[in-house]
């Protein structure tokens, strides 16, 4: 029990160091402060001075909170004298301690947009990271702001980006510890890795994995060995130069296959390949009732591709399958007016 103590109050220690460095929670102080001072000589004034009964502490903190802010109903007014000495000095104070409280919120707010606008800000409530420079970052990103996900997105850069990209960006290095925590790292859903170097690409992946064992991390590799490397690492899922190689070999043989990748991939296609877990009231449906479904919540013509069943994929499932709880299905949803009659 006194361990537990010892921590709180250093927490609470800590926590009100940081509350005191602020300029915001300064003001804030200077302003009740002021309210009570001013309360308190009013007070002294009109219940002591001229034994006023009705005026009370917490009348008097109503009538420093009016004045104050330069209203003054007038349902509580002072006496000739000190109170009338009281409730000038009690206006000037109002009006300086207001006039410095929001020149001071506007600035905190003008410095924040500036930081933030110049990358130096520290990412919030980013559920995806997307680290590294290369134009598969860009891409990347692009698609993803493609789906709607824009606002969800943070972006590490070591340089400023040459054009304003879609999604807030900090400027930093990810082999930073201190840099890859200001982007939010441990507490993303999701990180993805285009580094263009293999061996940064497995170093930030390793301390991505330290900081965060729950987030689903991507990376992009141009060896073979560097893929091995990083599933060994954790990485949930590792995109190779091998598969480009493959889509140019398609390209140069099978023309109409790369073409039907290159739409698949991209949500601005004819056509849209995708996954979603079934949820738990279309278990026990077949595979052909939840195309139906699909087809109509997307405006489309659904055809499910793969079933996911305990981490297994079953390609091309039969149209009467029934489908069981946790499984995911991949399928290709194609516009209406790129399909046949």
């Amino acid at each position: 029990m006194l361990a537990f103590h010892m921590v709180l109050r250093d927490i609470l220690r800590h926590k009100l160091r940081r509350a005191l460095r602020s300029k915001v929670t300064l003001v804030a102080l200077f302003v009740v402060a002021a309210w009570f001072f001013s309360a308190t000589l009013f007070y002294y004034t009109e219940h002591v001075l001229n034994n006023r009964s009705e005026i009370d502490f917490v009348a008097s903190l109503y009538w420093a909170l009016i004045t104050m802010a330069t209203v003054g109903y007038g349902d509580i007014v002072p006496e000739r004298g000190p109170g009338w000495a009281v409730a000038a000095l009690t206006a000037v104070i109002g009006i300086a301690v207001y006039t410095l409280a929001i020149s001071v919120i506007a600035d905190e707010f003008m410095e924040a947009s500036l930081k933030r606008s110049l990358g130096m800000a520290p990412l919030k409530n980013k559920r995806i990271i997307v680290i590294g420079d290369t134009d598969a970052c860009r891409d990347l990103i692009d698609e993803l702001v493609k789906n709607r996900l824009g606002s969800h997105v943070g972006w590490l850069v070591s340089n400023k980006p040459e054009s304003e990209p879609p999604v807030d960006y900090l400027i930093g290095s990810p082999m930073k510890r201190s840099d890859l925590l200001k982007a939010g790292i441990d507490r993303a859903e999701a990180v993805a890795l285009c580094l263009g170097d293999d061996s940064k690409t497995l170093h930030v992946a390793l301390a991505v994995r330290r900081l965060n064992k729950r987030a689903r991390v991507v990376a992009v590799v141009e060896s073979g060995e560097a893929e091995d490397l990083l599933r060994e690492a954790g990485v949930d899922h590792v995109v190779s130069s091998r598969l480009l190689g493959r889509t140019l070999a398609s390209a140069v043989f099978e023309p109409w296959v790369a073409w039907f990748i290159e739409e698949a991939v991209s949500v601005e296609g004819v056509a849209d390949v995708a996954q979603e877990t079934v949820p738990p009231r279309h278990v026990g449906r077949s595979v052909e009732e939840y195309e139906e479904d699909i087809a109509r919540r997307n405006g489309c013509r659904a055809l499910i591709l793969a079933v996911v069943r305990s981490g297994k994929p079953l390609l091309a499932p039969k149209r009467s399958m029934r489908l069981e709880p946790g499984d995911v299905v991949v399928y290709l949803c194609a516009r209406k007016d790129a399909t046949a009659a």
